[in-house]
């Protein structure tokens, strides 16, 4: 995944946004919504820890921005 701030997992992403060593404010859950489904669409199959994965870098970052 490729965001202006960040390149990477989204795993990585979920442990530097509470590490808080990237700004929630940068980081779009939509932009993040849209890369997630289209790296879902070159797959065969979802699998259950990306799947995950993903659920919880979104509430990750729907959490922190409402707390901003």
């Amino acid at each position: 995944m490729e965001l202006p701030v960040f390149a990477g997992p989204f795993r990585l992403l979920a442990d530097l946004l509470l590490d808080q060593k990237i700004d929630v404010c940068d980081v779009a859950v939509a932009r993040v919504t849209e890369l997630f489904l289209e790296h879902a669409e070159d797959a065969d199959t979802w699998s259950l820890e990306e799947a995950t994965w993903f659920l919880a870098v979104c509430a990750i970052l729907l959490e922190l921005k409402v707390g901003r």
